[in-house]
């Protein structure tokens, strides 16, 4: 019997040494080999596959530096950590391209090379120190630790990360570089790098082009008698290219005889030289007087084309081709600048010509240029005459009011492949009220829909139905402006002014509509497409937003002075009809629609040019205070094109970008709310023709940061690390312990029976 319970006793020790070798081992093996199980709804700790296919693309090795406090504060003690895991998963990922390498900082380092890092864009990142928990927090001091990572790719100036933190506290959450948002943010800053680059040199440039480039070389026979060889200088420089490019270059010489108006092919050129000299026609030298001269070269490189005008000055092949430089690199860089057409500002708010017009949306285009970090430019159609062609998305708001020479321009450059985004705008109305007591019917105004926009929309499948649309759900109140103050006081009206977006109106399949539920649309009306047409346009469409709930119409009860009652009794039969297929009576205000009601959709596809067979260009409209301006295109038959993909995004409420309509809303929700929602809607369409459709997703599935653990004391670390190490131990000896004393009373039962029975 005592053998029996040593050997027992034996098995059950070797068994606990055992199990504590296996575990020490499988805990070895964790800290050598890290893994991570993602168990997020939204797989937010898991690379997507949108950032494995930007590493398959790239073309150079991506190298992060991460710079790191060496005593960072107790609240970050597993910052290093957590980026050094979130580093590994992406390098593992990238196959090679992107390395990592961690330098700590310590505080002699920190005195050292301080003005060395801050050259670098590197400074410390500061926590708020506080006392008591998430609800009852209050501010006792700061802390500043080193947390940045430095992105290089390529040539293109390194991109600097700062004030990474991992999520701990409630305070983390709003931070907007954190350990969750790595992978976007290194996506980011290589994108942007990738489209920046350094600029190639021109010889170097149609070398390495994938798609040859060609020119076209008007000449006049006569040249400027300052400059009698700048054909010849222009043409030695194009050969010279020629000669460079293994083939990837090539050009057309083409004369101009004297006095020659240049329509050729149907092809108008826009610009000619002058000259204030006499020119000598070659042919007749009794034929002398200032002339136009011809030294032009119309660049065309994958269905895109720019001109270069005004040679005079230019006596070298180096000077010319320096000349041609900016322009060929706009042709062939990736399109990465972001453009903004604005309407044009009211008589009160004129500004001078090439200053941008003062609107309710000059406002976001300076927001946009200045913080959300895109190269962005307004673009002057009257001024300029011409859409740049390096511009990856073009922003238009209200194009329903442009003159039809912008239409026409920015059709071409839609049929030339461009991405265009065109926030119309039905209905519009003053909702401010300067210290007087405010009407109790608001004055509509209709948005002036051109007749020559309607038609461009109409060819492509889609009509804008001007009725205005009023959601019982939504919100946007007028507000009153108190003349002494400047105070905005919000005025109680039962009829809300904007629908809002709901998550079950935005189609999820469309990258476009990410992040946009609670969308205010402000006077939004309905977007009535024609898939016969879209289809035999060779377009495909895909739906955005379509309103679903509770949306009316609205039926003025003066079309020709349309005024909405602000305190509609939305409850009231008299006043609103809910039955669609009703029949409205005469003093019915809204009629419920029988269907989803589109407000935003795409179109992509090869988009043929409007202005084909017997259009002509239409002519500039002239600016006030200003001369005619020269437009030898005008009534010319359109250049042909060669349509190449494109995409048009339509939003049929521009409003929510009006900082005008922002009022009538309270603070909190404009900061919460609108401003965020609307920027997300604009960066959508911006980011997609930008950076692409993976780049959209990573951003809207990073943008929110989760909620990972309330604030963890000391003590309760320290507990919490106890049972980490010593938990399972002391679990099994406990278990072995108990298997051990139900055996023994078992065994004494056992005996005692034996005992019992024998006596009997």
């Amino acid at each position: 019997m005592v053998n029996r319970k040593r050997a027992y006793t034996s098995h059950f020790l070797l068994m606990a040494v055992l199990t504590t070798v296996a575990l020490a081992a499988v805990n070895y093996l964790a800290m050598q080999h890290r893994a991570r199980l993602d168990l997020t709804a939204d797989r937010r700790f898991t690379l997507s596959e949108g950032t494995q296919r930007l590493f398959e693309s790239l073309t150079e090795p991506v190298q992060v530096t991460y710079y790191v406090d060496e005593e960072p504060p107790p609240k970050r003690v597993n910052l290093e950590r957590d980026v050094r895991d979130k580093l590994q998963e992406l390098a593992s990922a990238s196959n090679g391209k992107l390395k990592f390498s961690i330098e700590r900082i310590s505080l002699a380092d920190a005195k050292e090379k301080r003005e060395e890092l801050e050259k670098r864009n590197i400074h410390p990142t500061v926590d708020l120190l506080t006392t008591g928990g998430d609800d009852a927090a209050r501010a006792k001091g700061f802390q500043g630790y080193y947390s940045t990572a430095e992105v290089k790719y390529g040539l293109a100036e390194p991109v600097v990360i700062r004030d990474i933190r991992n999520l701990v506290d409630k305070l983390d959450e709003s931070t907007e570089n954190r350990v969750d948002t790595l992978e976007f943010d290194i996506c980011f800053a290589v994108l942007q790098m990738r489209s920046r680059g350094a600029k190639v040199p021109l010889k170097r440039l149609v070398r390495v082009l994938r798609e040859p480039l060609m020119v076209r070389f008007w000449v006049s026979e006569q040249m400027p008698a300052a400059n009698p060889k700048l054909g010849e200088t222009i043409e030695q420089a194009l050969r010279t290219l020629v000669e460079e490019s293994g083939g990837n270059f090539k050009f057309e010489r083409e004369v101009v005889s004297w006095g020659r108006v240049l329509v050729d092919r149907g092809e108008a050129l826009p610009f000619v030289n002058r000259t204030q000299e006499d020119t000598v026609d070659p042919r007749d030298p009794t034929r002398k007087g200032a002339r136009h001269y011809y030294s032009v070269l119309q660049i065309v490189h994958a269905g895109r084309m720019n001109f270069v005008w005004d040679f005079s000055g230019e006596t070298t092949t180096d000077a010319v081709l320096t000349k041609m430089e900016p322009f060929v690199h706009e042709l062939t860089r990736p399109r990465t600048k972001l453009g903004m057409v604005l309407p044009p500002a009211p008589p009160n708010r004129r500004s001078q010509p090439g200053q941008v017009p003062q609107t309710d949306y000059t406002p976001l285009f300076n927001f946009v240029q200045q913080n959300l970090g895109y190269e962005t430019e307004w673009v002057d159609l009257l001024g300029q005459r011409r859409i740049p062609r390096d511009l990856s998305c073009l922003v238009v708001f209200e194009p329903n009011r442009l003159s039809e020479r912008e239409l026409y321009e920015i059709d071409r450059y839609l049929a030339e492949g461009g991405h265009v985004v065109m926030f119309c705008q039905g209905w519009e109305a003053k909702l401010r009220t300067v210290g007087r007591v405010p009407s109790a019917n608001l004055a509509l105004t209709k948005t002036p829909m051109h007749r020559h926009f309607e038609d461009w929309a109409r060819n492509l499948g889609i009509e804008f139905d001007q009725t205005l649309l009023i959601d019982r759900g939504g919100k946007l109140a007028p507000y009153r402006e108190h003349s002494r103050t400047g105070a905005i006081e919000l005025i109680p009206a039962s009829v809300p002014l904007a629908a809002v977006v709901e998550p079950g109106d935005i189609n999820g399949q469309s990258v476009y509509g990410r992040g946009l539920g609670g969308l205010p649309l402000p006077f939004v009306v309905r977007i009535k497409p024609d898939d016969a047409k879209i289809a035999a346009a060779g377009l495909e469409r895909q739906d955005i937003i379509a309103l679903k709930n509770d949306i009316y119409r609205f039926i003025p009860a003066n079309p020709a002075f349309p005024e909405l009652p602000l305190n509609m009794n939305l409850n009231s039969p008299a006043e609103v009809e809910s039955d669609p297929d009703a029949t409205p009576g005469e003093k019915i205000r809204l009629h419920r629609l029988g269907e989803p009601a589109l407000v935003a959709t795409a179109l992509r596809g090869q988009f043929t040019s409007f202005w084909t067979g017997d259009r002509k260009v239409p002519a500039w409209e002239t600016q006030p205070g200003l001369a005619p301006p020269e437009d030898p295109l005008a009534g010319q038959p359109a250049p042909e094109l060669k349509p190449r993909p494109g995409s048009l995004i339509l939003y049929s409420s521009a409003g929510s970008l009006n900082i005008e309509y922002l009022y009538g809303y309270n603070l909190d929700e404009v900061r919460n709310a609108l401003i965020p929602i609307g920027l997300t809607m604009f960066r959508n369409a911006a980011d997609v023709a930008i950076y692409g459709e993976d780049f959209v997703r990573l951003r809207v599935r990073t943008g929110v940061a989760p909620r990972i653990t309330g604030e963890v004391s000391e003590g309760r670390r320290l507990w919490w690390m106890l049972v980490c190490i010593a938990g399972m131990p002391l679990a099994l000896t406990a278990w072995g312990v108990g298997r051990a004393l139900v055996r023994a009373r078992q065994r004494q039962e056992y005996e005692a029976a034996l005992g019992s029975g024998g006596q009997s």
